[in-house]
């Protein structure tokens, strides 16, 4: 699951019963493959737009400027297959200019401001999200989808 002309590798996990999406991200996005992204999740059969994200960003470099954050932000928030008042979503991050653009993105998000969070611990983004496994588990999750990107 990737868009290579633009160097985004990405992966994603749906795991209904928990009613979570796990996603794990590397490389280099931009506009264009977040939204191409975003449709490949909401086509698989076991997508909700009820279910919580955890989208880690850790090893992602953004090519989005603030109005490009607002473009996504268009895209996304006008569609109920792809969100819905109930759902969160933790970003995690481990860098400043991710921390930037995922706060730019949140702080679009005006009226659901508080469906959103940025993340440095998995800990954390686990306790906001009410996820009840063992961050060991989540952990060695993320870290298997992530060993099978190629940025």
């Amino acid at each position: 699951m990737s868009d290579r002309s633009n160097s985004h590798q990405y992966a994603f996990k749906i795991i209904p019963e928990k009613r979570l999406i796990l996603e794990v991200h590397a490389g280099l996005t931009n506009l264009e493959a977040a939204k191409a992204i975003k449709m490949e999740e909401v086509q698989h059969e076991l997508f909700s737009s009820e279910y919580n994200i955890l989208s880690d960003v850790r090893a992602l470099r953004f090519n989005l400027k603030s109005r490009d954050a607002h473009g996504l932000f268009e895209y996304v928030s006008g569609r109920s297959d792809i969100t819905s008042a109930q759902r969160k979503v933790a970003f995690l991050t481990s860098e400043s200019d991710q921390v930037a653009i995922t706060t730019v993105y949140k702080m679009l998000h005006k009226e659901n401001h508080n469906r959103f969070r940025v993340f440095s611990t998995l800990e954390y983004a686990m306790l906001w999200l009410h996820v009840d496994w063992p961050e060991e588990y989540l952990e060695s999750e993320l870290q298997a989808m992530g060993e099978c990107l190629n940025p």
